[in-house]
């Protein structure tokens, strides 16, 4: 479709111009931790996440700061729960079922109407 318009002189006004959605993105600091065996005794292996949250509207982002060490606090806890095994055997499926719960429980906090996270993106997820 673009072979013709390009190469025969034809002007920019029959090309398509591709429509870009303005992403509205929130970063959060890292995660770091010992991963506990189911005995609560350490592994010796740590996890490293450092998640971000795309967001529905840009004015969202001042209300995950208002709530920010709640979302925190519900996130470290999903990450604390997860199995030694599923973190060193499973980890792409661990890692999708996390950014579920990780996304309903931040909603949760969020007052309604304000918006909703829409997706979470782990620029890190280590287990070393």
């Amino acid at each position: 479709e673009t072979e013709g318009a390009l190469g025969e002189g034809d002007d920019a006004g029959g090309l398509v111009q591709p429509k870009f959605e303005k992403v509205h993105m929130y970063p959060l600091k890292s995660f770091f931790f010992p991963i506990k065996l189911k005995g609560k005794e350490e592994s010796g292996r740590f996890l490293l996440v450092t998640p971000s949250f795309s967001m529905s509207n840009a004015g969202l982002g001042g209300q995950i700061s208002k709530n920010l060490p709640s979302i925190r606090k519900r996130i470290y806890n999903i990450l604390l729960r997860q199995s030694y095994k599923n973190l060193t055997t499973k980890i792409e499926s661990t890692k999708e079922r996390v950014k579920k719960r990780i996304i309903t429980k931040v909603n949760e906090l969020l007052p309604v109407g304000t918006g909703v996270v829409q997706e979470v993106y782990f620029s890190e997820f280590i287990v070393k």
